[in-house]
């Protein structure tokens, strides 16, 4: 008497135990690569500015970082960065002479909290009774002063070229404020002109 075996259909125990095992790794992995990707998403989310009315998802101990602000001088396509100390800065570039591109060389600095102790730079530039804070040069290197005949880089030095042009920042001598207030304001527009950018 012949043995008949039936030929067998479909899957077997173990063939169906190792393609579950399959899927349950897959789904595993899925789900802490979609655990990190929330938790690094949520990490990198930036705070809203103040005054939006809508609060940030998470919170964090970080202070909020602001925002650089510049003083930008479109007559000549550069911004300078504002620290704390010369936040409030404004510039006029009303009597200043003229460079060899016709546009300004001098702009004359203020700062609107010193505005009413008389160091108001007006629209119609320094006056008598009004002075800038200080002012800032722009020349080319190779450029001399008419009063000395000094080369304003050896002058004025400390400054930054910057294309083809030499910015340098020029203290005024006044009394709007203590000495300590002013050197403080000097040395930021010093370190201001020393990281200009063009806009």
């Amino acid at each position: 008497m012949k043995n008949f075996r039936k030929k067998q259909n479909g899957f077997s125990v173990v063939e169906i135990i190792a393609v579950c095992a399959v899927v349950g790794v897959i789904g595993l992995f899925s789900v802490v690569l979609f655990r990190h990707h929330k938790t690094s998403s949520n990490a990198q989310t930036t705070p809203t500015t103040a005054g939006s009315g809508v609060k940030p998802e998470s919170t964090s101990t970080q202070p909020a970082q602001t925002a650089e602000q510049y003083l930008v001088v479109k007559d000549w396509g550069m911004q300078f960065p504002l620290s704390d100390v010369i936040k409030d800065a404004y510039y006029s570039s009303a009597k200043s002479g003229t460079g060899d591109d016709g546009k300004p060389n001098t702009i004359w600095l203020g700062l609107t909290s010193l505005n009413n102790n008389g160091c108001d730079v007006s629209a119609a530039g320094p006056t008598s009774t009004n002075n800038p804070v200080g002012s800032i040069i722009r020349v080319l290197p190779s450029e001399r002063d008419p009063v000395t005949n000094k080369l304003y880089t050896e002058q004025n030095p400390g400054g930054v070229t910057v294309g083809k042009y030499y910015y340098v920042y020029s203290p005024w001598d006044n009394s709007c404020a203590s000495k300590t207030s002013l050197q403080a304001v000097n040395s930021a527009f010093v370190t201001s002109v020393k990281n200009i950018s063009a806009k």
